[in-house]
């Protein structure tokens, strides 16, 4: 006998993701916020701050000249990217870590 998976709603589906992308520490430290998901997309922003940088001379942290650091950047992407796939998986999925990233500044 086979057993058929049913998709989840998708109400279901980012209602976890949100709960979880909001718990996250690491998200936390840098200041993200999930803005909106669903599947093939989603929307993060950072809040700067004087740690992260992008603010200017004043800040502590960061990239070149206060800018946001480029590692932050690329973590932002690569947490946005994960939203977008998480939608898609079906029960049972598990996501895998990032095999390749690129970025050019």
């Amino acid at each position: 006998m086979v057993e058929s998976l049913q998709a989840e709603p998708a109400s279901v589906v980012a209602a976890r993701a949100r709960r979880n992308f909001h718990g996250n520490a690491l998200h936390e430290l840098m200041g993200l916020s999930l803005e909106d998901a669903g599947q093939g997309f989603a929307r993060v922003r950072m809040r700067t701050n004087r740690l992260t940088g992008g603010q200017g001379e004043t800040a502590v942290g960061g990239g070149v000249g206060g800018s946001v650091h480029g590692g932050l950047l690329a973590a932002l992407v690569d947490i946005a990217a994960l939203q977008a796939v998480v939608h898609s998986l079906q029960p049972g999925d598990r996501p895998a870590g990032t095999a390749d990233l690129n970025i050019t500044y």
